[in-house]
């Protein structure tokens, strides 16, 4: 059941990203001047929640096979998609949005937390 979950979390991103594009991002900017860092704020944001659905996508998929080690496995699935997002969020904004310290700080701690996680 948890793979099944999975996959309809993973189908849901899917179609939240391809639609969001089309029938959302797309028309916000259609109708509105913004400047190509908002616009790229934007879209690197809606697309970060498909991003992060994947991740308990992955979560529940490491709890289907490794049931026992679940509690580590969600701490560094936490620890990589946060840096990801980390690094996403420095290279598309060049630093200028605050975020990326946040993030860093979050894949700090839950990198350090996975260590010594049963």
């Amino acid at each position: 059941m948890l793979i099944i979950a999975a996959i309809v979390i993973i189908a849901i991103g899917l179609i939240h990203s391809v639609l969001g594009e089309k029938k959302v991002i797309s028309v916000i900017f259609g109708q509105t001047r913004l400047s190509p860092y908002m616009e790229r704020l934007i879209r690197i944001a809606w697309h970060m929640t498909t991003f992060f659905w994947f991740a308990i996508a992955a979560q529940l998929i490491a709890m289907h096979f490794w049931p026992n080690n679940a509690y580590r496995s969600f701490l560094i699935i936490l620890a990589v998609s946060f840096g990801i997002s980390t690094a996403i969020s420095l290279i598309s904004s060049k630093g200028r949005h605050i975020s990326w310290t946040g993030f860093g700080a979050a894949t700090l701690i839950l990198g350090y937390l996975s260590l010594f996680a049963s």
